[in-house]
């Protein structure tokens, strides 16, 4: 008799075991359901989207609630209205700003802000076409979720995860924010009139007031424009994070399942009947449905948020390259060597960050490939190698419009794309270089 089979009693035993861990595994956990809808897209990006409404670039009413069903975008109401306010306003400044920039014998040094608000009216623009689709996206997905939450443990620390995320990026961005505000007023850079507050909006804004005359009205309103255009900033990136952690926690509890499985399978490997043998089989069958799900919803809103991940990428680039140039010019202050450090080491913390979750949602959805290849040979059904050909064919990712994917290792392509660029600019902008060497920095406006 074959030595992996037993006696009938035996197999019977192993068929209830079997049977019940099935149904462990697969049962729905009775009065979850506030804790499910915590957990699916919608909860889990509500306090970004709240930031986004407060940063006047995603203007969606009812995020706020459980439901995704009451989500609405209005044409006509107060915060689109505010919305199109910012971004007619951060185009102005994009505007202006380039125009003084292309009229100013340090160009590379004023490209800052109209790459700053460049990037701001940019996200603000996509925002505004996001937030007409959103509840589209979002009631889409959203029944897909519950289903797939319904038959797995629950991540506890996923919302926590997000939250820590979101919460140290808006404080670094803030402390930044607030050592930029503290240059403005401090440095010696730029030749202006006035004191006290009104100095330190002519400074910021100076090639506003090229144009028109310095009022208080003007003057607050300014400054509440540059404090929501340093919030949202920061939401192409956050979006791409935490997208990225949500997507990561899906499939960890997919590979998660799997362990599990296998390990209790591998306690009973001595056990094998036709009937096992077909338990295994919905097993696989089941996990490669639950995988291909998150797959298509990850694919799904990797091509919602395609344009802003391509814009986010494209303009942090662009600020590391301008800033490691401009680090060449001397700097008298500390206050100045404190602003570009800060500034510099927070572009590129931020698209760091990006990357590396990026990549961990990569390596996620491949991480059951070498679980599924040690199992027993009992237990390897065609289930399963249809499973693995899956995982190798259509791995999730993110991308920017398919131009790159978000892996680890674009960190390294980026590093290198960054050199090659800035030996350029280094060499057809040495007329610039000696400016900086021998002019007065009070003559230098950004």
């Amino acid at each position: 008799m074959n030595s992996f089979i037993r006696s009938k009693p035996a197999q019977q035993l192993a068929m209830l075991k079997f049977k019940k861990m099935k149904n462990t595994v697969h049962a729905p956990v009775i009065n979850r359901e506030k804790e499910i809808n915590l957990h699916t897209t919608h909860g889990c990006l509500r306090n970004l989207l709240i930031l986004g409404k407060i940063s006047l670039v995603f203007p969606v009413e009812g995020i706020e609630g459980k439901d995704p069903g009451k989500i609405q975008f209005k044409f006509i109401s107060l915060k689109t209205f505010l919305s199109v306010i910012f971004l007619i306003s951060t185009s102005t400044c994009f505007l202006l700003s380039i125009v003084k920039s292309l009229t100013s014998r340090n160009t590379m040094q004023r490209l800052i802000s109209p790459l700053y608000y460049c990037h701001i009216a940019s996200v603000a623009f996509l925002n505004l076409h996001l937030s007409r689709k959103w509840k589209r996206y979002v009631t889409t997905i959203h029944a897909a979720e519950l289903n797939f939450l319904k038959n797995y443990k629950p991540d506890k620390k996923l919302k926590r995860k997000i939250h820590a995320t979101i919460a140290i990026v808006i404080l670094v961005g803030l402390c930044q924010y607030s050592i930029t505000e503290a240059n403005f007023a401090i440095s010696h850079d730029c030749l202006n009139e006035g004191a006290g507050f009104e100095q330190l909006i002519r400074k910021q804004y100076h090639y506003i007031y090229d144009y028109i005359n310095y009022n208080v009205f003007n003057g607050v309103f300014l400054l509440i424009l540059s404090f929501a255009s340093t919030l949202a900033w920061n939401f192409g990136d956050l979006v791409i994070i935490t997208i990225s952690i949500i997507y990561t926690s899906r499939f960890n509890q997919i590979v998660d399942k799997i362990k599990w499985y296998t390990s209790y399978k591998n306690r009973n490997a001595s056990i094998f009947s036709k009937e096992i043998e077909k338990l295994h089989d919905t097993f696989w069958r089941d996990s490669r449905r639950d995988y291909a799900r998150m797959q298509l919803l990850c694919s799904t809103t990797s091509d919602l948020f395609g344009i802003l991940t391509l814009i986010t990428y494209s303009f942090n680039t662009m600020f590391i390259l301008i800033q490691l140039f401009v680090s060449l010019r001397p700097r008298e202050y500390l206050i100045e060597i404190l602003y570009f450090i800060s500034s510099f080491s927070f572009v590129v913390g931020r698209a760091v960050m990006s990357s590396i979750y990026g990549g961990w949602l990569y390596e996620a959805g491949r991480a059951a490939l070498p679980i599924i290849n040690a199992v027993p040979t009992e237990m390897y059904t065609e289930e399963a190698s249809t499973f693995i050909s899956q995982i190798q064919m259509s791995s999730p990712y993110l991308t920017g419009r398919k131009f790159f994917t978000i892996t680890k290792g674009i960190i390294l392509s980026i590093a290198a794309s960054i050199i090659t660029f800035e030996l350029g600019l280094i060499q057809f902008n040495q007329s610039e270089i000696e400016r900086y060497l021998s002019t007065s920095n009070v003559t230098i406006c950004y």
